[in-house]
């Protein structure tokens, strides 16, 4: 009986998370926070069901299939708007066509990360956690002379994002 009681003290320990960066106290356990707790939830996962090869320019990637898009954060099309001040996590996959390929991750504050494969069939992914204010904007945008390759059988390019935290 009292192995349980242990238990059961341990596994709810273990959900709390001290977070001491933001903590204005003198000691870090002043701030504690519940994952799960938060009052919206955002998530979205976007394919590509095509290539794209472009130019000189550069391009934002545009998705064609839309899993899941909790919270309506996704615009269904290219890119995610926060709808609520938080922490984020963002991951993204691609896959070469014919070209080099360099696709950046980017917030309207600018370049974040990037994904980058040479030609002939090499898959690329990168993740990021971002903390956003509602309304900042995150999208992927190929560089200037690339390719990647997806198709609506074989989905190659994707990106996927979710809210850790409301603030």
């Amino acid at each position: 009986m009292q192995l349980l009681a242990i238990t059961f003290v341990l596994a709810s320990f273990n959900i709390l998370i001290i977070d001491a960066d933001e903590c204005q106290c003198p000691t870090p356990t002043c701030h504690i926070t519940y994952p799960g707790k938060s009052k919206t939830k955002v998530a979205f996962s976007a394919m590509c069901t095509s290539d794209l090869i472009n130019g000189n320019a550069a391009v934002d990637l545009t998705f064609q299939k839309t899993l899941t898009n909790l919270g309506r954060g996704f615009d269904d099309v290219s890119s995610f708007r926060a709808p609520v001040d938080g922490t984020y996590f963002f991951t993204f996959t691609i896959h070469t066509g014919v070209r080099t390929a360099r696709v950046y991750l980017r917030t309207n504050a600018g370049y974040v990360n990037e994904a980058y494969g040479t030609p002939g069939g090499q898959t690329s992914t990168n993740q990021a956690i971002l903390r956003l204010q509602k309304g900042d904007r995150v999208w992927l945008q190929q560089q200037p002379n690339g390719s990647t390759v997806s198709g609506v059988g074989h989905i190659h390019v994707s990106f996927n994002g979710f809210l850790l935290y409301e603030d």
